[in-house]
């Protein structure tokens, strides 16, 4: 069941951080590293895609919650600390902490945000990686 809701998100992010681009035009980590750790220096489109990743989560967040269900991750902060999805995103990719060490080139930026938001806010019932 947490699949298929992590799934539905990943689609409904990456269409609400593309505007009208359809879910398969997902960015990877080789497409992003030319601008790892760029922060504010990041084209517009690329800031704008990974900060939509991130409401999206957000939303499905809310959802899962408001519908007794078990979060994703766990915080009562709207936005990640300093409120940028970019930075979090970046210190992510660098620790190099994902299901995958470290992370495929091919891995989508969707899938590192949301690791990266389950391991800055984990629930505390659930284990820690």
């Amino acid at each position: 069941m947490r699949h298929q809701i992590l799934a539905a998100v990943l689609a409904a992010a990456t269409l609400i951080g593309t505007g009208v681009a359809p879910a398969r035009a997902e960015m990877t980590l080789r497409q992003y590293q030319p601008y790892l750790r760029r922060g504010h220096a990041l084209p517009v489109s690329i800031r704008d895609y990974v900060e939509g990743l991130g409401t999206g989560y957000v939303w499905a967040n809310a959802y899962q919650i408001a519908r007794k269900r078990p979060p994703i991750f766990c915080s009562s902060q709207l936005k990640p600390r300093g409120g940028d999805y970019v930075a979090l995103l970046d210190e992510q990719i660098t620790r190099h902490t994902g299901v995958r060490t470290p992370y495929a080139a091919d891995t989508a930026l969707a899938m590192i945000l949301l690791d990266a938001l389950v391991k800055e806010y984990p629930c505390k019932d659930e284990p820690t990686h």
